[in-house]
Order: C-alpha cells, then structure tokens, then sequence
C-alpha cells in the first residue's frame, strides 16, 4: 500500500514547481509522472482501493487523498464506517490541503519535507488499521458487528482529524515565512 502510495506522487523527471503552470507532454516529465501540476495534465487527488475477500462489507477500504497526491495524505474510508467524516463529505479537507498546496508554491523548498510527512503520517495509519482489523475481527467472531463498524468509524474519523490538524499547522508555519529568492530555508 505504502508503495503505491509512493508511486501515485511520482512527477516523473521535474520537480512540480518547475512544471506548473505549463502544458508539457509525457516526454518532458518521463512517462512515469502520476503526480501532474500542469495546465494539461493536472492531478486532483488520488485513490487506493484495497478488498478484503474474507469481510468485504466491512474492512474494504478507499485510501484517499482530498488535494494532490504529493501534497495531501491518503486517509483510509473503511466501507464498513457508520459515517464519513464531515470533512470529507463536503469540501472542507479538499479547500484546507488546496490551501497548503498554494501555500507550498510560495515554499517549494518545503515540498519534499510536507510529502515525507504525509508518508510517515500514512505509515502509521496502515499500522494501526492492521491492529483495528484484528481488534475488529475479535468482535465480529463474538457476534458485535455493531461495535465493530463504531471501531472502524471512530477510527476513519480520528485519522481524518489528525490529518486535518496537521494540514492546518504546516499551513500556518508556511504562511508565517517569508516569500525568499533563494534557497535559504527554516526548520519546520
């Protein structure tokens, strides 16, 4: 999962700020760019769809992005959830991580720090939904279906806060910098 997470921010051979804004063809960026910023070809978000033969009406899960790959984390939406959250449901996450992809342009020496966040933030979360499985599965075998379906919806909307916050907080930190010519750069 973590690896196709990985290939779906790949720009092939430019960094994105080098290419936004134009309309560049595969050849210019490597066939390998999933992640595009140009004016032809533009990645909105991105999805993962992962099945679970064994409980498909629960476990089966989108990882999701709500802004552009490289930019915005993959939140996982377990089919089983009782509710999606609010955030997602409407255009608040989408406008948040838009927010922070604009703001990373003015920042574009902060991208790869903002992307690797995201990975290790995604790691986690595949970490902890394994042990959410499990636990979940504990309860489906003692016949708690409902509990179950609460754990996967406290879960789905407690990684969609955490995102979320975090967004916010690298947002503010960026917009606190100043706009520099050059390379010069701050610790997040």
């Amino acid at each position: 999962l973590a690896y196709f997470m990985k290939c779906l921010r790949d720009h092939g051979n430019v960094k994105p700020e080098v290419g936004r804004l134009s309309a560049y063809v595969a050849e210019e960026r490597g066939d390998s760019a999933l992640c595009c910023h140009g004016l032809k070809d533009y990645t909105s978000n991105a999805f993962i769809g992962v099945s679970r033969p064994d409980h498909t009406d629960l476990f089966s899960c989108e990882w999701i992005t709500s802004s552009q790959p490289c930019i915005s984390p993959f939140l996982p939406i377990y089919i089983g959830v009782n509710k999606i959250p609010k955030a997602l449901d409407t255009t608040e996450a989408y406008e948040l991580f838009e927010k922070l992809r604009a703001v990373v342009e003015n920042h574009p020496e902060y991208r790869d720090e903002v992307t690797r966040r995201w990975s290790v933030f995604e790691i986690q979360a595949i970490e902890e939904s394994c042990l959410l499985e499990k636990a979940a599965i504990t309860l489906i075998d003692k016949k708690q279906t409902t509990k179950a379906r609460e754990m996967l919806t406290i879960f789905v909307q407690k990684k969609c806060d955490e995102a979320m916050a975090i967004c916010q907080k690298i947002s503010e930190f960026l917009n606190n910098l100043p706009v520099l010519d050059s390379g010069a750069k701050t610790k997040l």
